[in-house]
């Protein structure tokens, strides 16, 4: 089995991610629109493929009893957080659509198994549920028909970025239809199960990647100015959403595996339980806060900053609140 502490690296990863899904959440940090755009649009959105991917490799690595093990238990903290969620979820609802008090059991199981509860706990289900399918279709068609398949999708789903390019009175039609329904496409079968697959590939290859490092780095550098350049191309055209750039793949696929060569240089392990905190708990200090003061929803620079040091300084004050006393807790539960 691939231990993580081998990797430290990636726990700096996960913890820049961790920020970077904050700062998607807290509006803006900059009066610069093109600034803004790059920020929350391009670099924010590397930040969840980046997990999925993350979650992919280690999943890929254990043995059958692991999986099983660790599979309850992150259905275990995603009820959780969902029904620590739920008062917010309920309340976003509310605000968003009219919907009679009888269909709240349907809209909690629709949370629960499709959109999240809250914003950030979609991803749970779409984890999930690639973890499921990518499995079983590799083990039935191999890689290669795998990637084209999800690749497909992938290209599919991204039609909620490049909307704005679907002129075609009949396919703007299905669209509308899809997001009436469906809402996004950003889900377990159009968008997280690539990243998923690229994750089992580079378990899979790792030895194989690491001893072509120099060409994953060559392929690191031009992904990410093709991405830089699509982000421009996307500015331009806004579509629905920003979910879907096509370059993010390739991206983690020759990004992550890079991650691996320079573990022995620093540790960061520690960091590892500051960016679960920091994923689980950022929202709820941040809508205390947008609902405490008037006004203090609005997007802009200020509000966003002070957005991001709360959603990050209060979650690891919690983590470091609950650490000091869950040992006090637990000796007076065992006495």
């Amino acid at each position: 089995m691939i231990r993580k502490n081998e990797y430290r690296y990636l726990y700096l990863a996960q913890f820049i991610s961790s920020l970077l899904v904050v700062l998607i959440h807290c509006g803006t940090v900059t009066d610069i629109s093109g600034l803004h755009f790059m920020i929350k649009s391009i670099l924010c959105r590397i930040a969840v493929p980046f997990f999925l991917v993350n979650n992919a490799f280690f999943y890929r690595a254990r043995s059958v009893e692991e999986k099983k093990l660790w599979l309850k238990k992150v259905i275990k903290i995603y009820l959780i957080w969902s029904i620590i969620y739920l008062p917010l979820g309920i309340q976003f609802m509310n605000e968003q659509i009219n919907l009679p008090l009888i269909l709240y059991p349907i809209a909690f199981i629709l949370g629960l198994t499709y959109t999240g509860i809250f914003y950030h706990l979609w991803y749970f289900p779409a984890l999930l549920f690639s973890l499921f399918v990518v499995s079983k279709l590799i083990k039935r068609f191999g890689y290669m028909k795998s990637f084209i398949l999800f690749g497909s999708l992938y290209i599919v789903g991204a039609a909620e970025t490049y909307s704005s390019f679907i002129t075609h009175p009949l396919l703007s039609k299905i669209l509308d239809t899809y997001f009436s329904i469906f809402l996004t496409t950003r889900n377990g079968l159009f968008y997280s199960s690539i990243f998923v697959l690229i994750g089992f590939f580079i378990s899979d290859k790792k030895e194989f990647l690491l001893a072509n490092r120099k060409k994953m780095f060559i392929g690191l550098f031009f992904t990410f100015v093709l991405l830089c350049i699509e982000g421009r191309l996307i500015y331009l055209n806004q579509g629905r959403d920003k979910n879907f750039l096509m370059f993010l793949s390739p991206l983690l696929f020759f990004g992550f595996p890079l991650l691996f060569s320079v573990y022995k240089r620093s540790r960061f392990g520690q960091l590892g339980r500051y960016s679960q905190a920091i994923f689980f708990i950022h929202l709820i200090p941040i809508e205390i806060f947008n609902h405490s003061f008037e006004n203090a929803d609005a997007i802009t620079p200020s509000y966003g900053i002070i957005r991001f040091l709360l959603g990050v300084f209060v979650s690891v004050f919690l983590l470091y609140l609950f650490e000091k006393v869950k040992p006090f807790f637990y000796g007076t539960i065992e006495n």
